[in-house]
């Protein structure tokens, strides 16, 4: 028992000395180091940050849009192309971005139903970039049945809550958009 006390006691005491020609010159380079390495790490934690909130809060755009076409789907014809129509929509998709604190830019409203146009909040030119699509809502069948789409386009300054982690190294989410456009078979009484 008595040698594995000095044993003991001779290993903490080796541990607890300074060791001669180690001390000076290796711990300022160490210190060097993580200095130079610091920043970078923190750009990075802040960059996986920053995309983890936008992609956390991107989940809800195809809901929004869904709701928005639900709403507009079960529409009657003669409504369609109301303004109430539009506040009805507008409202489904709010309530759906709400729930993450998200306010959309812009709802753009589709259908092949009747030939009139449907109204899109704003009017252009729309304060964020978002592409209208292209070709007429059609829902592939035989027949051919009438359909409508409702696409929502949200800034990423408003998928990130507004915080810029990125700002400092002139990484802007200002001018880039995310949307999300959900195509529904028209359900509405004729």
């Amino acid at each position: 028992m008595k040698r594995f006390r000095n044993a003991v006691n001779t290993v903490v005491e080796a541990a607890a000395l300074p060791r001669k020609g180690r001390g000076g010159k290796r711990s300022a380079a160490t210190a060097m180091e993580l200095l130079l390495v610091t920043p970078l790490l923190l750009i990075f934690l802040m960059a996986v940050i920053q995309f983890g909130v936008i992609l956390a809060n991107l989940k809800y755009l195809p809901l929004a849009s869904r709701a928005g076409a639900k709403v507009l789907a079960e529409t009657p014809p003669a409504n369609l192309t109301s303004a109430a129509t539009f506040t009805n929509v507008k409202n489904a998709v709010s309530a759906v971005l709400a729930t993450g604190n998200i306010f959309s830019c812009v709802v753009v409203l589709e259908q092949n139903v009747n030939a009139t146009t449907m109204p899109t909040d704003p009017v252009a030119p729309w304060p964020c970039p978002c592409l209208k699509p292209s070709a007429p809502p059609v829902v592939v069948s035989v027949p051919p049945i009438n359909a409508v789409r409702v696409t929502v386009c949200v800034p990423w300054s408003e998928l990130a809550h507004k915080v810029n982690f990125l700002s400092f190294i002139c990484f802007s989410l200002s001018d880039r958009t995310s949307q999300s456009s959900t195509l529904y078979p028209y359900e509405g009484l004729p």
